[in-house]
């Protein structure tokens, strides 16, 4: 069974829902089986609610690691690190850049780098705003 389509309160295919549960429709989701031929139409409802508050972190969690490139490293705990754009067809620049330490970032579409390296390429014109 397969979901196709997920709606929230409010779009369309959800308004009978909405006036038949109110505040307590969270979203309506449409499932086909392709072996039976059939589409289900299902609602998920918020039944109860109550106060919470996450439990504090264990004392024995992963600290974050610091990374150390270079030796020279260790005396700066954390240098700062700045987008670079480079686009997809700049083969030359972006191995520039990853010879530089550059790192993709996925979430940011940019080439993460410090931004010491960054001006030393003479791509202080190319730094992400944030």
């Amino acid at each position: 069974m397969h979901v196709l389509a997920v709606r929230r309160p409010g779009q369309r295919g959800t308004q009978k829902l909405v006036a038949l549960y109110g505040e307590r429709l969270v979203c309506v989701r449409y499932r086909y089986d392709a072996a039976s031929g059939a589409r289900y139409k299902t609602v998920e409802l918020i039944v109860d609610q109550a106060a919470w508050s996450p439990p504090p972190p264990h004392p024995h969690a992963d600290k974050p690691l610091i990374r150390v490139y270079r030796i020279d490293d260790l005396e700066t705990p954390s240098p700062q690190q700045v987008g670079v754009k480079v686009f997809f067809r700049e083969n030359e620049l972006r191995e520039r850049v990853k010879a530089a330490g550059g790192q993709w970032s996925k979430a940011e579409k940019l080439w993460r780098l410090a931004y010491r390296m960054a001006i030393s390429l003479g791509l202080e014109h190319r730094i992400a705003k944030r």
